[in-house]
């Protein structure tokens, strides 16, 4: 009987063992797909207000919708 709790006991510590490695993989991998998402939207946003010709402030938006892109395209699906 003894041996059959300290069986389970054990079984019940590796299963949490392996949870604990998991679950930080698990959010990370949400993290990067919230913060890809909300990346994206603010490029289709940017993206849908082209105005030519260019002033200044038009430049940097076009600038930093670019940068938007660069790090859309660091952040993979």
């Amino acid at each position: 009987m003894l041996t059959l709790v300290a069986a389970i006991a054990s079984g019940v510590a590796a299963i949490a063992a392996v949870i604990a490695l998991v679950i930080p993989f698990i959010i990370r991998k949400l993290d990067k797909k919230e913060k890809r998402q909300e990346l994206l939207e603010e490029y289709d946003i940017r993206k849908s207000m082209d105005i030519f010709p260019m002033s200044h402030e038009e430049r940097e938006f076009y600038t930093q919708r670019e940068i938007l892109k660069n790090k859309l395209k660091k952040i993979k699906k």
